[in-house]
């Protein structure tokens, strides 16, 4: 397969007549990682680790990394054609040393313009000029082989609100137009997705772990030009970007820009992160100021809201490590387990807090699909105590509510099965409603349900339509799982929704599931099997409000004899 693959690339470079090859890791922004679009250099060599540099020439193929990866880059390149060099060991040629002994006189070295920054272009083109060769920059060859090159990433853009950046855009605008002044320039050209992610306040995953998104950046004194991709911009983040007087252009324009720009402007710009297509297509009138972005320096120093939520972040992840580690003690040698086991357990005690993994999951979903969002239930860590806790996120992914179960599932029959729900978790304290555009919703949580009084608390309170995530077994689900959701339902006159989990006959506990959808008149408007599957329904919340003229439940309360106080 690779060798298949060099083969063909080699047969590009004999077209163009381009000598040597060079393929780093590297997308078009000098991220410190790469999305799967960007990973040509593992492509063409085989070698998946996150660092490395391939030199091709016409006969030979080499791949350059660090000791980190000796062991990996030696089984990955095995049969490839690839040699591998070993940087830093003695005897060792460095890159630069290997191009000035394969680069022939008048020879032509090339690479993809926009993965190689503009310092070690410039490094290039003296080189090749020193055999009075030449460099050929303008197209990506491994792009031209790679049939089946995944996508251009755009994932799903969410703006970071005050609460968190703890500085506004216009702000962080204003303070990098100040720099420019300072250093004479007239345009601030940005290539850094970090830099960009912090000066614009909002956040990606257009590389995994690295929540960035795929964008250019042109700032002027009366003009930011933000180079994105169009699939990523919502509505919400559209009225974002024009409250802060942001305009969007399409996300490969940015180099026909740059190359506008006319003779006689300053553009202030990192050479060390722009790449050499964009320094080099400049006009020749351009000016240009070589330094650090202004936003290095200024994203370093922590406002008191960064330095708030660092500590916060530290407190969360102490408390996981510290379960962790206590786990790790009291289990170890005598439960089975293998770093890849005890890795899950330590991201589950992150993921069980609120704001950790299942947390942000369900955000971003809520967010993605434009929908409001029951989700749960989880454990949720809160100082010393556990709650049993399904979440409320409304379509822009914002928590609205979350219900904490009230009623804990504890029973203990003599000489038979014994349960304590309390054990580990605490109860709830408080009833749980929320308000949509389509009227009040409230939430419960599995054993809830058995409890009336709390269900016509939701109602009384203005629900009609109720959300119970829940996981009956296969003793109680038969007999009692549908049939509460119908009582629940005729009770209020209000609509029931119950979601279970599929079942799963291998898991400690095997849920019933059979998620299902009940009307204010007791039917059975939707029901799931017990597989994994979408259920889905359509409800019209003025049933409700028709059933309950029919048969005035509410109205005819005698609370003169009784009544429920909370």
């Amino acid at each position: 397969m690779i060798p298949e693959r060099l083969s063909r690339l080699r047969r590009e470079m004999e077209r163009r007549r381009i000598d040597v090859y060079v393929v780093p890791t590297a997308d078009f922004h000098e991220s410190e990682y790469v999305g799967a679009h960007f990973k040509a250099r593992a492509y063409i060599t085989g070698f998946t680790g996150s660092a490395g540099t391939a030199v091709i020439t016409k006969t030979e193929a080499g791949l350059w990394t660090d000791a980190r990866y000796f062991l990996q880059a030696k089984h990955q390149l095995e049969n490839t054609g690839v040699t591998l060099y070993r940087m830093g060991e003695e005897g060792v040629p460095t890159v630069m040393e290997y191009l000035r002994s394969a680069l022939p006189e008048g020879g032509t070295l090339g690479f993809d313009g926009r993965v190689i920054n503009a310092r070690l272009g410039a490094a290039f083109l003296a080189l090749a000029e020193e055999k009075h060769g030449k460099l050929a920059v303008g197209e990506d060859l491994v792009g031209l082989i790679w049939d089946d090159r995944p996508e251009l990433p755009h994932a799903a853009v969410r703006i970071l609100t005050a609460e968190y950046s703890g500085r506004s855009t216009a702000d962080k605008l204003a303070a990098v137009r100040e720099e420019m002044k300072k250093q004479g320039a007239s345009v601030h050209l940005l290539t850094s997705l970090y830099d960009i992610a912090w000066l614009l306040n909002v956040r990606g995953g257009d590389i995994d772990y690295v929540p960035v998104v795929l964008s250019y950046l042109a700032l002027t004194e009366e003009t930011c030009l933000w180079f994105v991709q169009d699939a990523v911009l919502t509505e919400e983040l559209r009225a974002y970007l024009a409250e802060n007087r942001i305009e969007t252009r399409p996300y490969d324009s940015f180099y026909d820009y740059a190359a506008a720009i006319p003779a006689g402007e300053t553009v202030l710009l990192d050479k060390g992160v722009c790449n050499y297509r964009l320094v080099s297509g400049l006009c020749e009138g351009v000016k240009t100021v070589d330094e650090t972005n202004p936003s290095v320096r200024m994203k370093s120093i922590k406002n008191e809201t960064e330095q708030k939520n660092t500590v916060n972040a530290h407190i969360k992840d102490g408390v996981a490590v510290t379960k962790f580690i206590y786990w790790l003690k009291k289990n170890i040698g005598k439960t089975p387990m293998t770093e890849l086991s005890a890795s899950d357990y330590l991201a589950a005690r992150r993921a069980e807090q609120e704001g950790g993994e299942t947390w942000r999951l369900l955000r971003d979903t809520a967010r993605a699909y434009g929908v409001y969002l029951v989700g749960g239930s989880v454990p949720e860590r809160s100082g010393g105590a556990l709650y049993n806790t399904c979440y409320v996120f409304d379509p822009a992914g914002t928590q609205i509510a979350k219900h904490r179960k009230v009623h804990l599932f504890d029973i203990d029959v003599p000489g038979g099965r014994r349960f304590m729900e309390s054990d580990t978790f605490t109860a709830g304290e408080n009833y749980t409603v929320f308000d949509t555009p389509y009227g009040r919703v409230g939430a419960a949580i599995c054993f809830d349900i058995r409890f009336a009084e709390l269900f016509r608390i939701l109602t009384l309170e203005g629900a009609k339509l109720i959300f119970v995530p829940g996981a009956f077994n296969m003793t109680t689900g038969p007999a009692h799982w549908s049939l509460s959701f119908r009582m629940r339902a005729v009770d209020n006159q209000c609509f029931m929704v119950g979601c279970s989990p599929a079942r799963d006959v291998s898991a400690s506990y095997v849920a019933y599931g059979h998620s299902v959808v009940c009307d204010p008149w007791g039917n059975v408007v939707a029901e799931a099997d017990e597989k994994p599957g979408l259920l889905t329904a359509e409800i019209d919340l003025t049933k409700a409000d028709a059933i309950r003229q029919q048969i005035p439940i509410l109205k005819n309360r005698r609370t003169d004899l009784y009544r429920l106080q909370y």
